[in-house]
């Protein structure tokens, strides 16, 4: 099998997206109008015909080439209709390292690359299934979880949809703490585009704010798409954390899809008290692997 590397100018990216929609695999971060918000420029690795296809984030450094896995984008790796069998993942493997003097990628879970000659990192998400009703759901919940839902109710959090894309922004950028690193200007215009979902097909977003005696005080932000919710944002500013907030939006989030064939995708966490939190709503964990390839010099720093 033929594996080519694409500039971003030379993918079709209607057949790519094509490609994208109907593999099995298929995850919100790998269509082209998402890589186009948070890794301009994106190149590819594409096998005849788009069967296979697979999204490399990258930039120049010095004279070397560096692939690295974007902010707001949990998985990417090869997606495909049919099977993604090891020869195939070490088809594409070889040409990324052929081509990339550092690599540092997140590959999606259904990609096995046990045994494989290359370094790994493991990572976990959590991941719950909706299609129960609402108080089977509920039941998977644990002690922990369940005292504080009640303490929610005692401090008598109101859950809102009524908020405004802007609304949400401006709550989220004075309350983030760059909590997921530093995030810089760019990174807010990425955020404000991702959210902006309404133009896009089979896509939609969900905003969702906790309000006490009406303050604001937790918001959180999903990508809905026809088999699956991505939690895609959450934050809550001190009177947030004081009342359990964001506990309530998730719970609120459950009820509203529970009984749909869909999955609850929580993005993580490899944060224990995160994932803690996670595996409190009766989510399982679910693994990926991030593939990582440095032929870069002796003490260079990527």
């Amino acid at each position: 099998m033929k594996i080519d590397l694409l500039r971003n100018s030379q993918i079709d990216k209607y057949r790519w997206d094509k490609t994208l929609k109907a593999s099995y695999n298929s995850m919100v971060y790998g269509f082209s109008w998402y890589l186009d918000i948070v890794a301009p420029g994106w190149s590819a690795l594409v096998s005849k015909n788009y069967q296979f296809i697979m999204p490399v984030p990258f930039k120049r450094k010095i004279f070397f080439k560096i692939a690295l896995q974007p902010y707001f984008a949990q998985q990417l790796g090869i997606f495909s209709t049919k099977k993604i069998t090891q020869d195939i993942i070490n088809l594409f493997f070889e040409r990324l390292s052929a081509s990339f003097s550092y690599v540092e990628l997140n590959m999606n879970k259904v990609m096995i690359t046990e045994g494989l000659p290359y370094t790994f990192r493991k990572n976990v998400t959590f991941e719950l299934d909706l299609i129960q009703p609402y108080e089977g759901l509920k039941q998977q919940y644990n002690d922990n979880t369940k005292r504080n839902l009640k303490k929610c109710e005692k401090n008598n959090i109101y859950i809102s949809e009524q908020f405004s894309q802007k609304q949400f922004l401006n709550f989220f950028k004075e309350n983030i703490d760059n909590q997921l690193g530093l995030l810089e200007k760019k990174d807010y215009k990425k955020i404000a585009k991702i959210i902006k979902l309404h133009k896009f097909p089979l896509f939609s977003s969900l905003i969702i704010f906790a309000q006490v005696n009406g303050t604001v005080c937790a918001a959180a932000f999903f990508i809905k798409t026809p088999d699956r919710i991505f939690y895609m944002f959450g934050v809550s500013n001190k009177l947030g954390k004081e009342t359990l907030a964001m506990f309530q939006i998730i719970d609120y989030v459950i009820r509203k899809f529970s009984k749909k064939n869909m999955i609850l995708d929580f993005e993580g966490s490899n944060i224990e008290n995160i994932a803690r939190m996670y595996k409190g709503f009766g989510a399982k964990p679910s693994s990926y692997d991030t593939l990582i390839i440095n032929h870069l010099p002796f003490l260079f720093l990527k």
